[in-house]
This record gives C-alpha cells, sequence and structure tokens, in this order.
C-alpha cells in the first residue's frame, strides 16, 4: 500500500512540474470585472468612478475569497478525513490539511470548480485532463440567457386571470418583443423591472376590459335587436350552438345570463385597475397619459375583433330582414307557388354546399395540405425498376425529376377537380334559372300588377340570401384555414408530402435547410420581406431618413432648377422640406403592430439563418431561367459548369492584370477626340456618353441554371449598369433602334397578339389551307456567337442603307467606332479573374440588342425571305422565328438544312408541325381554320410574386389584370379561355 502511495505521489509531482514548465496563457485581467467596467460605461459613467467600483470589488474579494468559504463550508460538511493533493496518509497516522493560496483571475464559478477537486482523491489521467476553463462557453450561457427570459415571462405572465377570458395573441408573445413594442408607443425606456412589470399587469387588464366591454355589447346588442321580434323568435347560430338548445325562450335566457355575467367580470376588473393604480411607480408618465396610450395600443391591437363583431350584427339584422320579408312573401303564395318557391331555395342550398367544398379545397391548397387521396400519389408512383446505386449528380437529376413528375400528376387533378366543381355548379345554376323562370310564367300570365311586384321581392329575397349566404361560407373559411395550418405545424406527414406550389430546385445530396428556410426560399426570388426598415436600430433609420432626405431634396432642386428655371434658395423648399421630413418619418419610425413585429424579426433571422448555411457550406444561390424559382447547388457543381461552357464557346479571354483604369481612360479618351474634331459629336451627347469616375466600376458576370435542359447547363449574364461604356451602349441604342423597328416592321413579331393578327389575316386571305405547315426555330447563343468585326460592318451597311450619312447628327464611321469600343471593350470580372469577350456582345448591355437584331436583318434578307414564297408570313422576335409553309414536309426540311449551313455561327433547332407554340400563343391549323389559346412552357413553374409579399397592392391587381387580358386575347374560344382561367386561379393559390 506504501509502495502504491509513492508511485502515486512521484507521478503527480512530475507532472506538477511539467505543468509548471509549460507557458502560460495570456492573462487580460479579470473577466468578471472587465464585464462590470462594460456595464459601467454602458450607463456613461466616468473612469474615475469605474476604477473606484473596481477597486472596492477587489478589496472586497480580498477580504472574503470566494473560494475560502466554500473550502470552510466543504470542511464542516465532510465526515471522512481530510484528503491532501498528492498521496493519502496511513488511518492510523494524523491527518493534516494543506492550505493553498490560489490567486486566480477568474470567474468565480473557476475558483470554486478548483476547490472541489482538492476533496477527492484524483489519478494522473483526471489531473491532465479535468482543467479549469479559461474560454466562456457560449452556448452554455446562451442558453441560460434563454431560460432565464423564459423565466422572465413566466413571472410576468403570472396574473390572476379570468377564466372566461382569453389573452390576446400579443400578450402570448414573448416580453421582450412587447416591451420593446411598448417603449416606442410610451416613448419611454422602460428599464426598470417593476416598471415594466407594472406596465404589462395593467396592458393586460385593459386587455381584459376590452375583451369583455365588446362581449357586454355583442350580448346587448343580440337581446336589443331579437327583443324586437315577434314569437318566436330567431337568434344567431352562435347563440344557438353556445345554449346546446333550439328553444327560443331558453336561447333568450342565456344571452341575459351572459350579459350579466360579461357586466360582473367587467365591474371585477375596473376594481383590479382601481386597486392596481394605488401602486403606481413615480417614474413611469402620469397614471392618465400611461392609461391613454395603453387603451390605444389595446384599439390597435384588437382592432380585428371589433371588426369581426359588427360583421356578426350585421349579419344577424340580414337574417333577420330575410326572415321577415319571407314571412310577408309568405302571405300572397298559392301552394303551387310555394313548391316552386321551395325547390328555388332547396337548389341554392346544394349550390351553396358544393361552393363551400370548393372553397375549402382552395384553402387547402392554400395551406398546402391537399386531400389525402392526393398523398397517396406519392406512394403509387415510385420507381421500383431502376434507383441509381451512386449518389452522385444522376442520383439528384432522378429524385427532382421524380418529385416533378408527381408534382404535375397533382396539379393536372387539382385542374379536373376545379373543372368538375365548376361544371356542377353550373348546372345547378342552370337549373335554378329554370325553375325562376317557370315561376316568372307563372306570376306574369295573369298580367297582375301586384303579382308582378310580388316576384320582384321573391327575387329579391333569394338574391339576398345567396349573398349572405357566400358571405358566411368566406367568414367560415378563415376558421378552416387556421385549423388547416395548426394540423399542418403538428403534422410531420404532412410536410413530408410533395406539395404543388412553386418550390426551389436543390441540387443537393445533403440538404442543410430546415422547414422554415425552404418555405421561405419557395416564396421566390420576387418576394419582399416586410417591412424591413423596421429591423435596424433607430439610429440606423435616422441615418437612413437624412440620406433618402438630402437624395429627394437634391433632385426636386436639380429638376426644377434645369427645366424651370426656379431658384435653389426659394421660401416654397423650406415648407416642401418640412411636409417630406414629416412623411419619412411616418414610414420610417411608425412602430409596428405585435405580429407583424414577430413575423418581420422572424423573416430576418431566417434570412440570415440561409446565408450563414451558403457560406458555410459552399452553396450557390441562382434564379432560374425559365421557372423562375431559386436553384441552391454547390459551388464546385457551378464552377464545373462554368467551366464547360467558357470551353465550349470559346468566347472570353482571360486577363492577367485588372483592366478597369485602361478601359475607362480608352473611352474617355476617345470621347475627348471625337469632340475635338469638327462635326463628330456634340456636347450634350459627350456628357451623356462619358463614364462617372465616382459611381463607374467594372461589370461582373453571372450564371443562372437552364432547369429544363438535360445536364443544367448555365446561361451568362453581364452586370455592366456602372460599366465605363454603358452610356454609350444606351446613347446608340436610343439612336439607332427606332430606325430599325421602323424599317424591319415586316419581318418583326412584337407579341403573341401581333402575331395571331397577321395569321388572322393570312387566313381571311384564303392562304391558310387545311395542308398548310407551321415552322418555328431558334438559334443557339445568339449574343455570344455574333461575329465582332462583321456586326460591325453590317451596322454600317444598316445605316448607309436607310440613314445615308447621319444620325441625329453623328457620322456612320463615328458610329461605328462607338459601337467597336462597346462590343471589343467588354471585359469583366468573375471570381476575382478578369476576362475579355471576343466572340459577341454582352447579354445585359442595352446595344447588344439592337446589334443582334440588325444582324439578323442580313442573315435572313440573304437566307430564307429569297426562299419564302410571297404569300407565306415571316416574323422574327429576337432568336425566335416563325413561317408557314405550303409546299411539301421534305421540301421544308431541306430547307432548313440549308439554313443551317449558311453561316457557322448560326444554328438552328426547328420544330415542323400543323399545332405549334410560339412565344406565349399555341397554334393550331384545324383542317384550314385557325385556332389559338394560351400556351405555358413545361419547364415554366406556376410563380407570381406571393400575396404575402411587401409589394403595393396594385401590383397583385395588375397580375390578375394583365393575366386574364392575355387569357381574352389569345383565346379563339370560350373553352380555351375557360381552361386558362382556371390555370390562372390554381396559379394564384399556388402562391397564397
Amino acid at each position: 500500500m506504501n509502495i502504491d502511495n509513492t508511485t502515486n505521489t512521484t507521478t503527480n509531482i512530475q507532472l506538477v512540474q511539467g505543468q509548471q514548465h509549460r507557458r502560460k496563457k495570456k492573462c487580460y485581467g479579470n473577466r468578471s470585472d472587465q464585464r462590470f467596467r462594460k456595464r459601467c460605461r454602458n450607463q456613461k459613467m466616468s473612469e474615475e468612478q469605474i476604477e473606484q467600483f473596481v477597486n472596492q470589488r477587489i478589496n472586497a474579494r480580498k477580504t472574503n475569497p470566494p473560494y475560502q468559504a466554500v473550502a470552510n463550508r466543504q470542511q464542516m460538511n465532510t465526515t471522512v478525513s481530510n484528503i491532501s493533493i498528492g498521496h493519502e496518509l496511513p488511518l492510523n497516522e494524523n491527518r493534516t490539511t494543506t492550505t493553498i493560496n490560489i490567486k486566480s483571475n477568474k470567474r468565480k464559478k473557476d475558483a470554486i470548480s478548483k476547490e472541489k477537486t482538492y476533496n477527492v482523491p484524483k489519478s494522473t489521467s483526471t489531473l491532465s485532463v479535468l482543467q479549469p476553463s479559461t474560454k466562456k462557453m457560449k452556448k452554455k450561457n446562451k442558453k441560460r440567457r434563454r431560460r432565464r427570459r423564459q423565466q422572465r415571462t413566466r413571472k410576468m405572465k403570472k396574473i390572476i386571470k379570468n377564466k372566461n377570458y382569453q389573452p390576446s395573441g400579443y400578450l402570448r408573445a414573448s416580453s421582450q418583443a412587447l416591451m420593446n413594442t411598448l417603449r416606442k408607443h410610451l416613448n419611454h425606456p422602460l428599464k426598470k423591472r417593476n416598471e415594466q412589470k407594472f406596465v404589462y399587469s395593467r396592458l393586460h387588464l385593459f386587455d381584459e376590459e376590452f375583451a369583455l366591454d365588446l362581449n357586454r355589447y355583442l350580448w346587448q346588442s343580440y337581446l336589443e335587436i331579437g327583443s324586437q321580434q315577434q314569437q318566436p323568435q330567431i337568434w344567431p347560430n352562435e347563440v344557438y350552438r353556445a345554449a346546446k338548445t333550439n328553444e327560443s325562450n331558453l336561447c333568450q335566457q342565456y344571452i341575459v345570463d351572459s350579459l350579466n355575467q360579461s357586466k360582473t367580470y367587467l365591474d371585477l376588473c375596473y376594481a383590479k385597475l382601481n386597486t392596481q393604480a394605488q401602486s403606481w411607480i413615480s417614474t413611469l408618465p402620469s397614471l392618465d397619459i400611461l392609461d391613454d396610450n395603453l387603451k390605444k395600443f389595446v384599439r390597435q391591437q384588437k382592432k380585428h375583433s371589433s371588426t369581426r363583431i359588427n360583421k356578426q350584427l350585421k349579419q344577424y339584422k340580414d337574417v333577420l330582414e330575410e326572415k321577415k320579408s319571407f314571412q310577408q312573401i309568405s302571405l300572397y303564395l298559392t301552394p303551387n307557388d310555394r313548391i316552386l318557391v321551395d325547390e328555388l331555395i332547396n337548389l341554392q342550398q346544394l349550390q351553396m354546399q358544393l361552393m363551400e367544398e370548393f372553397a375549402m379545397l382552395e384553402q387547402r391548397i392554400i395551406c398546402k395540405l391537399l386531400p389525402q387521396n392526393f398523398d397517396s400519389i406519392d406512394n403509387l408512383i415510385k420507381p421500383p425498376l431502376y434507383t441509381p446505386l451512386l449518389q452522385d449528380v444522376t442520383s439528384i437529376e432522378f429524385k427532382i425529376q421524380h418529385y416533378k413528375i408527381i408534382q404535375q400528376i397533382k396539379r393536372t387533378w387539382l385542374n379536373i377537380y376545379f373543372n368538375a366543381y365548376e361544371k356542377k355548379i353550373q348546372e345547378y345554376e342552370e337549373q335554378y334559372i329554370e325553375k325562376l323562370h317557370n315561376l316568372q310564367l307563372r306570376f306574369e300570365c295573369k298580367n297582375n300588377v301586384n303579382r308582378i311586384f310580388h316576384l320582384n321581392s321573391i327575387k329579391t329575397y333569394l338574391h339576398n340570401r345567396k349573398q349572405r349566404t357566400i358571405q358566411q361560407i368566406y367568414i367560415d373559411m378563415s376558421d378552416y384555414r387556421k385549423k388547416l395550418l395548426n394540423y399542418r405545424k403538428r403534422s410531420s406527414k404532412a410536410k413530408k408530402t410533395i406539395d404543388v406550389s412553386p418550390k426551389p430546385i436543390f441540387y443537393l445530396l445533403f440538404n442543410p435547410f430546415n422547414d422554415q428556410e425552404r418555405d421561405y426560399l419557395s416564396k421566390g426570388p420576387n418576394y419582399i420581406r416586410m417591412n424591413q426598415s423596421a429591423v435596424p436600430s433607430d439610429k440606423k433609420r435616422d441615418h437612413l431618413i437624412k440620406k433618402e432626405y438630402k437624395n429627394i431634396i437634391k433632385k426636386v432642386k436639380d429638376y426644377l432648377y434645369t427645366y424651370h428655371h426656379i431658384n435653389r434658395e426659394k421660401p416654397i423648399y423650406d415648407i416642401y422640406s418640412k411636409c417630406l421630413q414629416n412623411c419619412l418619418n411616418l414610414r420610417y419610425m411608425t412602430s409596428l403592430s405585435i405580429s407583424d413585429r414577430i413575423r418581420v424579426q422572424r423573416e430576418y433571422k431566417v434570412v440570415k439563418s440561409i446565408r450563414f448555411k451558403l457560406k458555410k457550406y459552399k452553396l450557390i444561390l441562382r434564379e432560374t431561367d425559365k421557372s423562375g424559382v431559386f436553384c441552391i447547388l454547390r459551388a464546385i457543381d457551378h464552377e464545373q459548369k462554368v467551366k464547360e461552357y467558357r470551353d465550349k464557346t470559346k468566347a472570353y479571354k482571360e486577363l492577367t492584370s485588372n483592366p478597369f483604369e485602361a478601359t475607362l481612360n480608352k473611352v474617355i479618351r476617345l470621347l475627348n477626340d471625337l469632340r475635338a474634331k469638327p462635326d463628330k459629336i456634340r456636347a450634350w451627347q459627350q456628357c451623356e456618353m462619358v463614364p462617372n469616375r465616382k459611381t463607374c466600376k467594372l461589370a461582373y458576370m453571372y450564371f443562372n441554371p437552364k432547369t429544363h435542359k438535360d445536364g443544367t447547363p448555365l446561361r451568362p449574364i453581364m452586370h455592366t449598369i456602372d460599366s465605363p461604356t454603358t452610356n454609350i451602349s444606351r446613347l446608340l441604342d436610343r439612336f439607332i433602334r427606332p430606325i430599325f423597328n421602323n424599317n424591319a416592321k415586316l419581318t418583326t413579331i412584337i407579341d403573341g397578339a401581333h402575331l395571331i393578327k397577321r395569321l388572322q389575316e393570312y387566313a381571311n386571305a384564303g392562304h391558310l389551307k387545311p395542308t398548310t405547315l407551321f415552322c418555328t426555330f431558334d438559334i443557339n447563343n445568339l449574343y455570344t456567337m455574333l461575329p465582332q468585326q462583321q456586326s460591325l460592318d453590317i451596322l454600317q451597311e444598316f445605316l448607309q442603307t436607310y440613314e445615308k450619312s447621319h444620325v441625329r447628327g453623328i457620322d456612320i464611321a463615328t458610329i461605328r467606332e462607338l459601337a467597336r469600343v462597346v462590343i471589343e471593350e467588354n471585359v469583366f470580372v468573375y471570381h476575382n479573374k478578369y476576362y475579355q469577350q471576343i466572340i459577341g456582345g454582352a447579354m445585359g448591355s442595352p446595344f447588344t440588342l439592337t446589334l443582334a437584331n440588325i444582324f439578323m436583318w442580313k442573315w435572313e434578307k440573304e437566307s430564307i425571305c429569297k426562299e419564302l414564297p410571297s404569300p407565306e408570313i415571316y416574323g422574327r422576335y429576337i432568336d425566335d422565328i416563325f413561317f408557314t409553309w405550303n409546299d411539301t414536309q421534305e421540301n421544308l426540311e431541306q430547307l432548313l438544312k440549308k439554313l443551317n449551313n449558311h453561316h457557322p455561327n448560326i444554328k438552328l433547332e426547328y420544330k415542323i408541325g400543323q399545332s405549334l407554340p410560339f412565344l406565349d400563343v399555341l397554334l393550331t391549323n384545324n383542317n384550314g381554320a385557325l385556332s389559338t389559346s394560351v400556351y405555358r412552357k413545361p419547364a415554366s413553374e406556376p410563380y407570381v410574386v406571393p400575396f404575402t409579399s411587401d409589394h403595393p397592392h396594385h401590383i397583385f391587381r395588375n397580375i390578375i389584370r394583365t393575366a386574364l387580358l392575355r387569357a381574352i386575347r389569345y383565346s379563339s374560344t370560350f373553352e380555351a379561355f375557360n381552361v386558362e382561367r382556371r390555370n390562372i386561379r390554381l396559379m394564384l393559390l399556388y402562391n397564397g
């Protein structure tokens, strides 16, 4: 036993000596004192006062060290003999206590943990592992702070509550969010705990008072309105449900009891308010001002409750009016007339039941919780024959394709369901109109004025009854929607099913995003977060207000001085500046409601989390090329596709240094030289084209994935808004595009409506025959495959053909020189590397589109226009071409092969048939008759701006108006219009 003790002693001594030889970490002072100094500085104390308080803390620690007090307490509690650090003495020997003076700069808990380790015998392994932690454990401290906030919230919510009163939603929010809102509303800091508790409890009582007062008003109104009726009285449906009886007298007694109970609880609430007012805290605003502000706050938060009660009372009055009018109608109805009226009411009821089921299905689509028979499609359509063995890009594309197939099947079935519901409702409507017509014939056959008046009364009664039922359906749908949302939150199965709404595309083997982040990404790139200006602090918002104020004032003064010669020192500017300041303060600094504030903060946190995960896992977030939704893929895969695109096109050359300064100087030098020469460019033209050195910067390139094509290739887009050549490109586009539009009208298609008009003229002239074929083709990579020098030569030829010598005072040679700079000096940055485009033009530059149109003008003049007969239609929309053909298909294919070899850079992809899509219209030759309808590409998602986005309301109205107007213009039959109308309705439901 002694041998073991000696070996333990030697090993411990060696370990202690080894620890002494180690290099000690630098210490920057006691962390507790550092935090204490920080709190003092936040309270704006001077450095002298802070040092006095710190010295007092140090002296207090020296007189009563925390670890010494703990050691004494442990010595009193121990029943076993004291134990030394290194070894244990024999049982028969006297036990001595070793006192160790530890001068620790660590926190109190570290000192306590050190002392505790001395009361247990330790081996060398435990001594080497269990060292006191010197770092602050962030996660543990976050959990502690969160736990403290939750405990504080529970303490503040421990108020005596009425069992018949349910607190409002804003009171169930976190106390921190509620206090932040109250600070702005009351204009008081509310830093002390007793202030917060007093304000919170008083706010709770005012909320209870408001709810009880509304309840009393509702029962009082029911009683007053119902007592004016004759026996038997009719009461609202909620009264029958609450009283659990259909007897009129019992319901009336229930209303009286509920009214008395509400008055009793209201008196108790008033007493609580008076009792609490005696404990008013003097640091708060005066009690009258505080109560007024809190009452305003409660009325603002519970505005929806007042609106709901007013709607209930209005609906109750409408029911009574219906009853009264029906009683009057029943007086002069014959038995046969009564049978017809009952049949009409029965048909209305059946129609309203179908409308209610239809509305419930719509709510299920909005809440992303389809009926159970739709969920079974996920299990029915599974790939049993083949699943990829390796988890690679092939497996990702396989899963995405499987997801899209199931999603498309569900959308098709929803379209079928909608069609069935609409047809059934229409059948009931036709039966209703037929029965009403029979009733009208019975009343009008006797040529009695009173009978005709009674007929109008019956029609009015039936119409009002139908409108009231429809309103009740939409009121019930709000409650039904809440139930669906609550069920979806709790159900894990509902979240795993494939939804019909547009979703982001994840080209990932491992998806790091949670449900909230996926839902936010599903809202798409056009979604705007609600009240983004409410997230920053008041100081940052003040800075934003000042910045925007200066910007607006400067623009207004410059505009009025330049175009209207109004002096910048006019006194009217002072009035305007005050109004502008008030308007900006109102927009930026108005406090939000609790629900809006919680939503703003939640979405802000979700956005921050998405950005963090994109950076952490090295992911790329891009908008897809056709579908308009987000696509997320790995940065490695994205760079591999970019490299493949560059190697395939060979349109870009890598540069060794930053070309920005050289390009900028070259552009400025060219403009100065042209201005110095006579009759080259004018002064105002130079001012418009010269780049601004302060805002000018190098262009950059990004790529959007084409998810509708195999392998997901990329489309390059150049961001050239502030590049050195942008101003020249804009001026050339403004000068030359009108010339092209005026002289190429016959071969240009503006939109789908323009093509339909030309085809109708073609058909009216008798050229559309049963054997007429349609042909469409598009050109691959037109922008990036334009030969630069040849394009400039064609531009010069085009201008010489139509404008002779000058364009807006600039000769054609100068225009060619300016166009050359725009095309050849297209330099940009991509991933900290510099490139220059050597083939084609930048997709994103304004003049590139005009130059591409002029290049195609030359190509079509030399190739296809010579081959087509005169009556045939030919038209082009940028790189998409359409024409008609009345010869054989073999001759047409030979012509297309010839066109494909006409120019090495122009390659075509064509389609031939009697029913073909072009742009967004589907054209069909039905045995010599033209039929048209709206065409939706299979790759395009039914995505529009979500209704929850923070866009102006007229944007949503314009979306619906534009979609319906396009359906009217493109649909040649009423059936085609109905199909597109259903698609529009479903598209709006998919986007909330």
